[in-house]
């Protein structure tokens, strides 16, 4: 068992990424505020809002497993994208994810 405490947590504890540098932050927009605009509402649906999965499926009109489905093809496209970059500070990134 472990030390007792009085303090309760009721929501979920997650890790977060430390943020990017300037010039790979502003890359990386670029490349985001580029992408075709369903690919584009995909992928800032999915990770810059809490939104659950039914919610952002239900709001880009697709089923919870079409939006899995579309987040990984928005995934793939991305990284093309990314790596077509040649930035060095985002290919280190994506170096990273190995």
């Amino acid at each position: 068992m472990g030390v007792q405490s009085d303090k309760w947590q009721d929501c979920e504890l997650r890790s977060k990424a430390p943020p990017l540098d300037d010039d790979v932050a502003i890359v990386v927009d670029q490349v985001i505020m580029k992408l075709p605009d369903r690919t584009k509402r995909v992928i800032v649906k999915w990770y810059r809002t809490d939104l659950p999965n039914i919610t952002i499926a239900q709001q880009l009109n697709l089923t919870p497993g079409t939006l899995v489905t579309a987040w990984h093809i928005s995934l793939n496209f991305l990284l093309h994208k990314l790596l077509n970059t040649n930035h060095k500070g985002v290919l280190a990134l994506l170096r990273f994810r190995e």
